[in-house]
């Protein structure tokens, strides 16, 4: 079995994921730094790992109102 054609496909999508997430981190934040938006671009080039810390990491969300969290409890 030949997976040439395989890792030739896998690169492709690879590629182009991180290519949409670049050009919607570029169009999306427009209003960032451009040094922000090209370190973000260099991290967005790492397949999975960069699309994940991209992900998880550009935007936080916001700390969720007190009446929203859990109640603190003894563990039981």
């Amino acid at each position: 079995m030949d997976l040439y054609p395989v890792m030739i496909a896998a690169a492709v999508t690879s590629a182009l994921v991180s290519i949409y997430l670049i050009l919607t981190l570029w169009i999306r934040h427009r209003r960032d730094g451009l040094l922000t938006r090209c370190l973000w671009s260099c991290v967005l080039l790492v397949p999975v790992i960069g699309w994940v810390f991209y992900g998880g990491l550009y935007q936080p969300p916001p700390v969720q109102s007190e009446d929203l969290r859990a109640k603190e409890s003894s563990g039981f």
